[in-house]
């Protein structure tokens, strides 16, 4: 038993001896546009944020976009002009401009050698939000669980728009603070459950039970389900074998100049919000 374990050290020794620090320098690469945009049928102005990309170790956050000329086309050939609000946030003009329900909308952006347009993008009908609720994981009657405790999570049940396809997304507020991170991004659509009541689990967004709850429920189109699928996934690898290898994150934008994709994405939602108790 002795000789075994010294073997078993002189293994691990050996795997040890054999690994080496690589340093690995890092390109910053260009810095590109990202251009996030996103209207509702909230009577809010609407509104697009504009920015420059940071290189791989810079934390000094996102600066704006300035100066530039944004503006919303509607299928009537409507021109709804954003003025900017603060450095790269752009607000709807006049306020109070809601999108329609059906109707199709293209984002103009234009910025010194830049001229980037969107795919047209149609804000789809949503599905009424019955009720909803909070859930712990754990059975209360077996399991002492606290309040402090992070687990609990928001179930809602939706009364399905028999219709048509519909996709969602949800977003959760937590004691006034958006969670905005991919991973607590909350998408599914009704492929099993088209024209019928059914319940779904907010359970990868976790909180007190004490805490103050908002939930958005809002309705997407395809392609803005399969943008938001696709980030999520490229983004919160957190396993020793990714589930979803390196890709480029394909949105709806181009500058029409030259043909060159832009990073970010320009959709709609109807929204509802609720306050979970």
């Amino acid at each position: 038993m002795k000789n075994l374990w010294l073997i078993f050290i002189l293994l691990m020794l050996i795997q040890v001896s054999c690994i080496d620090t690589v340093d690995l320098e890092l390109s910053e690469g260009e810095r590109e546009i990202f251009i996030d945009g996103w209207l509702t049928d909230e009577s809010d102005s609407q509104k697009v944020q504009i920015s420059w990309t940071n290189g791989f170790l810079d934390e000094s956050g996102y600066e704006g976009v300035t100066g530039a000329e944004v503006y919303v086309v509607n299928q009537s050939d409507q021109r709804i002009k954003f003025k900017e609000s603060s450095p790269g946030m752009y607000e709807s003009l006049p306020e109070g401009f809601t999108p329609k329900l059906g109707e199709e909308y293209i984002l103009k952006v234009t910025w010194e050698d830049y001229e980037v347009q969107s795919n047209p993008i149609r804000l789809v009908a949503n599905s009424e939000l019955i009720t909803t609720s909070v859930v712990s994981f754990a059975d209360l009657n077996q399991v002492d669980i606290s309040s402090e405790e992070n687990n609990w999570y928001v179930r809602g049940v939706i009364d399905d728009n028999p219709r048509s396809n519909n996709f969602y997304v949800w977003r959760l507020i937590v004691d006034g603070e958006p969670r905005v991170e991919p991973s607590d991004i909350v998408l599914f659509d009704d492929k099993f459950t088209n024209g019928n009541l059914f319940a779904f689990d907010a359970s990868n967004v976790l909180f007190r039970r004490d805490a103050s709850i908002k939930l958005i429920h809002a309705s997407l189109d395809k392609e803005a389900y399969d943008y938001l699928t696709q980030l999520k996934k490229i983004t919160t690898n957190n396993s020793i074998s990714p589930s979803s290898p390196p890709s480029e994150l394909v949105g709806n934008l181009k500058d029409v100049r030259t043909g060159k994709r832009i990073l970010g994405y320009f959709g709609a939602s109807s929204v509802i919000e609720i306050a979970v108790q």
